[in-house]
């Protein structure tokens, strides 16, 4: 009885990482690499709790559910609180103090700082899309909420402060179109142990674990990129033999 609950109990610490992870970024007495770290977190309960409800059996509609408004706060909202805290910190050297900081600032920046909302709202379109979308049983139609979230947050580790505003926000942009492309992207379910069933997925592994080791978290924008590239030449691969 207990084990069917598992997958829930996943998701539900998922939910309760984003919120710590916005609330860090919001609060600011920690650094936001705090924030994420539980991101990170997160989205390794998120894929517990899909890998452990396959296993177990224990699928439900309230789980699906609660998946999708726990993704919306780990994958949506504590992302563009992240990258907004940075933001500030970039423009203002630290967190807006007062209002008038943000009326008075150059429009050009108030820009930059409404940019990160994106993340959250394309994000809750992308959940929406995969809720009522059947075609996306074993592979996803556009960016996954996570795979978007974990390349946000590895600017993080690469010290986003460094970084322009300008590239975050043509990137935001950029991210915020993948999220509800059509483009076929491959999900990370693996059925099989054998690499003929299933290349790509061990080859992003593979990669995957040489950035890591190399590079550590500050491979998980490059990570993504690998993901998103492999998955786009996946698919126009795959448009070149049905022509």
């Amino acid at each position: 009885m207990i084990k069917k609950h598992i997958p829930n109990i996943l998701t539900i610490c998922n939910m309760i990482c984003g919120v710590i992870a916005t609330l860090i970024a919001i609060v600011g007495l920690v650094p936001l690499t705090y924030a994420a770290i539980f991101v990170l977190i997160g989205a390794l309960c998120d894929f517990l709790d899909g890998f452990t409800a396959r296993l177990l059996h224990a699928y439900s509609e309230i789980g699906k559910q609660l998946d999708s408004f726990a993704d919306l706060i780990t994958f949506g909202f504590a992302p563009a609180a992240i990258v907004f805290a940075s933001m500030q910190h970039a423009i203002f050297g630290g967190n807006i103090s007062e209002i008038s900081e943000l009326i008075n600032t150059a429009f050009l920046y108030k820009i930059y700082l409404t940019t990160p909302f994106l993340l959250l709202i394309f994000s809750a379109i992308r959940l929406a899309k995969f809720n009522i979308d059947t075609r996306q049983t074993h592979n996803f139609i556009g960016l996954p909420t996570p795979a978007n979230a974990l390349f946000f947050c590895g600017f993080i580790f690469i010290d986003i402060t460094t970084i322009s505003p300008v590239i975050i926000s043509i990137s935001i942009i950029l991210f915020s179109y993948l999220l509800i492309s059509e483009i076929p992207m491959f999900s990370l379910k693996i059925k099989s142990l054998s690499f003929k069933k299933a290349p790509i997925q061990f080859i992003f592994i593979l990669l995957s674990v040489i950035f890591i080791v190399f590079f550590k978290l500050r491979a998980c924008s490059f990570i993504i990129l690998i993901y998103i590239f492999i998955s786009i030449i996946d698919w126009l691969l795959k448009k070149q033999k049905i022509t």
